[in-house]
């Protein structure tokens, strides 16, 4: 089979791959784009409460062991706190990954093209290329994962030491990165047994000695702490976050893999594998531990978390089989797989700098990113609103977690932000590490026995049938409670809140929250219905651009009072709100409320639409 030139590609005199500078010119792009969106784009929340975690350092934590708090920690001690200080780390590791699979590629066939190859498809896999961008565990764990795929190479190629000391820096690493290093070990350790040529390795004590070495290293903190933990963490990892249940629906997700490969790659990379089954030790190696760890994931996908996504589980897989397509010869279609795999990583950046700067772009939409958006509105209500000092920090009481690690990034030392009980907290296994932290409900009754209590929350956190319960529970918390501000944000997709109590009054004024359906029904009638935890009277209407309709207030809603908890609003059924719509009205309709004199708030938006 002839070597035929890539598309980024041409031959030399010697007949060996070369790298154009086209293939160059879309690395430089690529971590350009990268470095711009580290250093622009908001915080996601996950990498906000691994920033606090990093303030509160530990041996490990019940969320995720130490090494990613840690990274962050040091970078920020050193660069200060910011966005692309968070992320530094976890972009270096990820150039380092990515320079991992060149090198294995190189490793295999020698000729320098195929490292260059390599960094071509590593990066032209459109989760893989933004790998490092956000600074998640998941960035450690990938290279921990590379660094023993890579080690074992090279035990099976040498007897030097390089071999031994990689597999014992990725068995350290993973250990301390993820709970789910257990996975990739498990199957390592099956392929080990399972091909002679690894299995060979073990008579070499110094396989057991760095081996073992490196995984004690990471694993002893972890097991320290889960040990006076009373194992909350693993038990959380294991059983608590996974329905255990077969799920009929993850049966496509090896076909929804395809996406975030690429299709035509996705094809190219198994076809690799596949023939590298019966090729030489070190690359059967690669196509045995890629196939298993994606045969572990697929099965156990087939029962666990039904809530989040775990299609990115698997990147380490694909990038174990790269280095089988980059070393081999130029397969079939690998111009268009490499052409499409570029084109959709260009679709996944536009859509990153859209959430970067213009994120209301995308409400109203599947896509719109609530974990990147709004927290510089609460930070900027909250500083408007509060009167605090970094000599006398004011208690702030967010309404769950990811909300309060936002807030306590945003707001720096002039606020000690702590998280109220919320059901979001045991879900993503973070309230026993609030507990920790001292940064739980507990921890802020006593900071603020003699002070006024500030409360700030965000709707969208609590689905909407339990919302207006959720506002009762403050009331009933703290009576007398008293709504401050609001803000309404990307057409509602983020509303938030901010509440005082000083003890002063017995009446809680808690916000209103409603629904609003964009489906017309017939003759262009508007439904919704709008909830008051305390009962108030209340009139509405409705904004279509410039023009503003009256809404009808208190109509029955046929079953809505067996749908929603009975101290949603006193005069359920009777809560909905509805008008006919002007046939020319078109575009985003906000629903506002106000009770008595009081002023119009927008309650929640939708898109206009026939039904």
């Amino acid at each position: 089979m002839s070597i035929h030139p890539v598309v980024v590609g041409s031959l030399d005199a010697g007949g060996v791959m070369r790298v154009s500078r086209l293939g160059w010119v879309l690395l430089g792009l690529l971590w350009s784009l990268k470095v711009l969106l580290a250093t622009q784009l908001d915080l996601f929340g996950d990498e906000a409460f691994y920033w606090w975690e990093g303030q509160h350092l530990d041996w490990a934590f019940d969320d995720v062991p130490a090494a990613t708090p840690a990274l962050i920690a040091l970078s920020t001690g050193v660069f200060g706190d910011s966005a692309w200080a968070v992320r530094l780390p976890f972009l270096l590791i990820a150039a380092a990954s990515t320079a991992l699979v060149g090198l294995i590629a190189h490793s295999l066939n020698g000729h320098p093209a195929r490292f260059e190859r390599a960094l071509l498809i590593a990066s032209a896999m459109p989760l893989a290329a933004f790998n490092g961008l956000l600074a998640v565990p998941d960035v450690p764990l990938t290279f921990a994962i590379l660094c023993a795929l890579y080690g074992m190479v090279r035990l099976l190629q040498s007897q030097g030491r390089e071999g031994a000391w990689l597999l014992a820096v990725g068995m350290a690493l993973g250990a301390a990165s993820h709970y789910r290093w257990l996975v990739p070990l498990g199957v390592a350790g099956a392929v080990v047994l399972w091909l002679p040529s690894t299995r060979a390795l073990l008579a070499r004590p110094r396989i057991w000695l760095f081996g073992v070495g490196g995984l004690l290293l990471g694993a002893l903190p972890l097991a320290w702490q889960q040990w006076h933990a009373a194992g909350r963490g693993l038990l959380f990892q294991l059983v608590d976050r996974h329905p255990w249940t077969f799920q009929w629906e993850k049966l496509a997700d090896p076909l929804l893999q395809a996406l975030v490969v690429s299709p035509v790659l996705y094809g190219l990379l198994w076809i690799a594998a596949i023939r590298s089954w019966r090729a030489s030790s070190p690359s059967r190696w690669l196509a045995a531990s890629g196939i298993g760890l994606l045969a572990a994931y697929w099965s156990l996908g087939l029962f666990t978390d039904d809530t989040r996504s775990w299609l990115h589980w698997p990147m380490p897989a694909f990038l174990a089989f790269t280095p089988l397509l980059a070393s081999a010869e130029r397969q079939r279609f690998e111009r268009a797989g490499m052409l499409v795999a570029w084109t959709c990583t260009a679709v996944c950046g536009v859509f990153l700098l859209t959430v970067m700067r213009a994120p209301g772009q995308l409400a109203g939409t599947a896509v719109y990113q609530h974990n990147f958006s709004g927290w510089r509105d609460a930070a900027s209500m909250v500083r408007a609103n509060v009167e605090a000092s970094a000599s006398q920090p004011v208690p702030l009481l967010a309404d769950d977690f990811m909300l309060a690690a936002e807030m306590q990034f945003a707001l720096g030392p002039r606020f000690t932000v702590y998280a109220a009980d919320h059901p979001n907290n045991t879900k993503h296994g973070r309230q026993s590490v609030l507990a920790t932290m001292r940064r739980d409900r507990a921890a802020f009754d006593a900071a603020s026995s003699d002070s006024a209590r500030w409360l700030l929350a965000d709707q969208s956190a609590t689905p909407l049938r339990a919302r207006a319960q959720r506002a009762a529970a403050w009331c009933a918390d703290h009576p007398g409670m008293s709504l401050i501000d609001e803000r309404f944000v990307d057409h509602g997709e983020k509303r938030l809140f901010l509440l005082r109590w000083d003890g002063g009054a017995d009446t809680c004024t808690l916000p209103v929250f409603g629904y609003l359906d964009g489906r017309l029904g017939p003759g262009r009638q508007l439904q919704g219905f709008l909830l008051s935890p305390g009962g108030d009277a209340l009139e509405a209407r409705a904004r279509i651009g410039a023009t503003t309709l009256p809404l009808q207030v208190g109509m029955a809603v046929a079953g809505l009072e067996h749908r929603l908890p009975a101290d949603s609003d006193p005069r359920l059924p009777n809560v909905g709100v509805g008008a006919r719509v002007a046939d020319e009205a078109s575009g985003w309709m906000t629903l506002e409320a106000r009770a008595g004199t009081g002023p119009w708030r927008a309650v929640t938006a939708s898109r206009l639409r026939d039904d």
